[in-house]
């Protein structure tokens, strides 16, 4: 700010400090603290890894394991906790869970979305002939499952032998069998039809 005074009978020019009578005061001034540049603060606890540093030595290892170590950083210096992904269940897993064989009315009383995803999965396959996994029959263990749209159209289990894995077209042998299995823990039986070669 300039100011004009007389001193002396001659004009001259006076400049006055702003901050000692400046009538304008930056709001909350007198509690904001410089910073000192020399000084650097962290906020992380003693001993931990910043989450975007790696230890010394490791900085060439692959993105999983650098991800792998600074979440376990993150972990051990911050205390928090992950959800753990181990009790957590695929459409697979409840497929596995719910499935059945031969789905009676009383394993769909629950309204449940996974009955309701195993009876629609259910409704999808063909239960005219099955496909079997032959694997372990010379110890009389044998596997049944019923035919998937895909295996329907290229004729697997009907023109071609329903054994897992063989692609024969000739020889093949109709049979109508009791299918007795344990599913769930309870002694179950199922009339099938199966179509397979003379090598089976």
């Amino acid at each position: 700010a300039v100011v004009s005074t007389q001193s002396t009978g001659h004009q001259h020019l006076k400049t006055m400090s702003s901050s000692s009578s400046s009538s304008f005061t930056e709001p909350n001034s007198h509690n904001r603290k410089r910073d000192d540049p020399k000084k650097v603060v962290s906020e992380d606890p003693p001993g931990a890894l910043p989450l975007h540093k790696l230890a010394p030595g490791r900085e060439t290892v692959d993105p999983y394991t650098r991800h792998k170590e600074i979440m376990n950083s993150y972990i051990t210096y911050y205390g928090k906790q992950l959800k753990s992904n181990t009790a957590e269940k695929t459409d697979y897993d409840i497929l596995k869970e719910e499935y059945r064989f031969i789905r009676e009315p009383e394993d769909d009383n629950e309204d449940s979305w996974e009955k309701r995803m195993a009876k629609s999965y259910y409704d999808k396959l063909f239960k005219e002939y099955c496909i079997a996994d032959l694997s372990r029959y010379q110890t009389g263990e044998v596997g049944l499952r019923w035919r998937t749209e895909q295996e329907v159209f290229v004729g697997k289990g009907h023109f071609i032998c329903g054994a897992k894995g063989c692609q024969n077209r000739d020889n093949l042998w109709s049979y109508e069998l009791n299918f007795a299995y344990i599913e769930k823990g309870e002694q179950k039986n199922a009339l099938v039809k199966l179509r397979v070669c003379d090598e089976h």
